[in-house]
């Protein structure tokens, strides 16, 4: 249990290509701090940066938001948010898959959705939700 530790972290970026680089800092240091392996905190700080990307990217919103969630003991649980949703084709994460080596994009969601051990795409799409089980 993480007694005397705080187990929701949340910090807002500005809407900026170098968002995703802080994001990742933010993701690393916070996931480390409450005992995530190396591993997980890889696969977060990769999966972080890609919504983050996506989110600068397609949004035309101030700001993004990454909340860290550490309450269950199952699992490690990651939000991010913006206030512009994903495009309606990107909202059901089963769909979301790598782009052939030959393709100029589209690898992004495909990473995050072979990461994590679930992905959900909430509030109309301006939240995606990532959840890895905590090794027993």
């Amino acid at each position: 249990m993480n007694v005397g530790r705080t187990t929701r972290q949340r910090r807002s970026f500005a809407a900026h290509p170098s968002t995703a680089r802080a994001a990742r800092a933010f993701v690393t240091e916070q996931l480390s701090a409450q005992g995530a392996t190396a591993e997980v905190v890889d696969d977060f700080a990769l999966a972080v940066s890609e919504v983050v990307s996506n989110a600068v990217a397609h949004s035309d919103d101030a700001e993004v938001v990454v909340v860290i969630d550490t309450s269950d003991q199952g699992w490690w649980h990651i939000e991010v948010a913006s206030h512009s949703p994903l495009p309606h084709r990107l909202r059901d994460p089963s769909g979301w898959t790598v782009a052939p080596a030959v393709a100029a994009s589209g690898r992004g969601l495909g990473i995050v959705r072979s990461l994590m051990d679930e992905v959900s795409v909430l509030d109309a799409g301006s939240i995606v939700a990532m959840r890895r089980r905590r090794a027993v």
